[in-house]
């Protein structure tokens, strides 16, 4: 590669029309990905797009304050997990446009890891079964009908995350959950969420490694990535037990594990499933794909077999 010449746009609507208008050699959005809901204008201006589908890591996931009441009522966690559809949230997502797959604590896009729904116990699979019904009656058994908290987010982070937020604050309220939503500015809210310093309840992202372990690991007591405070003595034996274990097929199980005691507490709410998302780059692009993480470098080492000029857009040059 010769050079990388980049272009920094926050804006959906500019960053698309620039791709079309034939600015950028790669898909305008994080990991040269395409909104679905764009996908029909786009086949129209560019026939001959090198496409491929795959789960994303990034979803969005919340954790209650687990000291703070009611949240550590695990009746009042499951109530808030199950009165969530996630079909219902997946089709707001712009992204994955009703296309995705269900996250337990390990992300749905690290297959080999993950545990599937339907491998999880009773209490862990009940979580992905949308009933508002069920959910107001774990509520009113828990003391906590008419149940309402402030949720902490941001509005930084572009209009597919606000939109999922706002779809996942509808659910609640369709069950007789009221919110207050109260929005920071994206540094300000990483800020808050990494100490600690929010009320009761964030509404955030995670993604981006592409093992297990950081997912696992950050549950542990005193980590900065534990938001919702977890401390379950079990929990963190079996978190330090997969890291010891090098055998991979039993690590694998002590994951398994982990995942399915974690669906019993449901500590933190997978609330929105992760989107199957759209990659496109230029015909002219050779020898590249894209992957699931934040390698960029490795993303770029593709060849680009047409002259270039200009300076805008994302183009690697050899």
């Amino acid at each position: 590669m010769d050079a990388l010449e980049v272009r920094i746009d926050t804006d959906p609507a500019s960053k698309l029309a620039a791709w079309l208008s034939g600015q950028y050699d790669f898909a305008p959005e994080i990991h040269m990905t395409v909104q679905r809901t764009d996908l029909d204008v786009v086949k129209r201006h560019k026939p001959n797009l090198q496409m491929t589908e795959f789960t994303w890591l990034i979803s969005t996931f919340a954790a209650p304050k687990l000291e703070m009441a009611p949240f550590g009522d695990v009746r009042v966690r499951r109530a808030l997990h199950m009165a969530v559809n996630g079909t219902e949230v997946i089709a707001v997502n712009l992204f994955g446009h009703g296309q995705g797959a269900p996250n337990p604590i390990v992300p749905a896009a690290l297959r080999e890891w993950a545990i599937l729904i339907d491998q999880l116990p009773p209490e862990g699979r009940q979580l992905y079964e949308a009933s508002p019904a069920e959910a107001k009656r774990l509520l009113a058994q828990a003391g906590q009908s008419g149940l309402k908290f402030p949720v902490e987010s941001t509005g930084s982070w572009g209009p597919a995350f606000s939109d999922v937020v706002q779809a996942i604050l509808s659910q609640w309220k369709k069950a007789g959950i009221e919110t207050e939503l109260k929005l920071k500015e994206g540094n300000a809210f990483i800020a808050s969420t990494m100490a600690r310093s929010f009320d009761k309840m964030i509404l955030t992202l995670r993604g981006g490694p592409t093992t297990p372990d950081p997912y696992l690991v950050n549950l542990l007591p005193g980590r900065p990535s534990t938001p919702a405070g977890v401390n379950d003595p079990k929990l963190n034996d079996m978190i330090l037990l997969q890291r010891r274990t090098f055998d991979e097929s039993k690590r694998r199980e002590i994951i398994f594990d982990i995942q399915r005691h974690f669906s019993q507490h449901a500590y933190h709410l997978f609330v929105s499933p992760a989107a199957k998302v759209v990659s496109a780059w230029e015909p002219y692009v050779r020898n590249f794909m894209p992957n699931i993480g934040n390698d960029y470098g490795g993303r770029l080492m593709g060849r680009v077999a047409r002259p270039l000029s200009g300076s805008a857009g994302v183009r690697p040059r050899h």
